[in-house]
């Protein structure tokens, strides 16, 4: 029962069989050996091209980030975790009360293990970036006091004339 009425609200809000028939074949179209995962990187312009209410026009990076979906080995994604997020950004429930789709296939995304998701991946780049930076300022401001030190013996080593002594 709770179910089928969950299933009407779902309708009453927008999302019908339609709209998910429509992700499907976009989806196909991404995944033509039926596979049921698509690369990371083809995620932003897959969800483009959906039909409202599951699209989310370009530039959609920061939203893709925010929806949290699992990446697996391989930077994939799988069908149903970018269905499942999509439906509920389009209906705006809680994270708890849509997991009952993804729950549904868990025993088919065994296959491949979990790498993470759209959030995390942003934040360990984030953190990169942030090391990296810090790591070059660390060299630069080594070869600076490498290259003071340099110019320091250079000027001191002027001072004394062609048979190396002190004028």
């Amino acid at each position: 029962m709770y179910r089928h009425l969950q299933a009407t609200e779902d309708v009453q809000k927008g999302v019908t069989q339609e709209d998910i028939d429509v992700y499907y074949e976009v989806w196909s179209q991404f995944d033509p050996t039926a596979t049921e995962y698509i690369p990371l990187d083809q995620l932003s312009e897959f969800v483009d091209r959906l039909d409202e209410p599951l699209r989310l026009t370009a530039p959609n990076t920061i939203k893709l980030i925010t929806l949290d979906i699992p990446i697996y080995d391989g930077d994939v994604v799988n069908c149903v975790d970018v269905l499942d997020a999509l439906t509920k950004n389009a209906l705006g429930t809680a994270a708890e009360a849509a997991d009952e789709l993804g729950g549904l296939f868990a025993v088919r995304r065994r296959s491949r293990r979990f790498a993470g998701s759209t959030f995390n991946r942003r934040r360990e780049h984030y953190c990169a970036k942030l090391i990296q930076t810090a790591w070059y300022r660390y060299v630069q401001k080594k070869r600076a006091v490498t290259t003071n030190s340099v110019c320091s013996v250079v000027v001191e080593e002027s001072n004394f004339n062609d048979d190396g002594y002190d004028e």
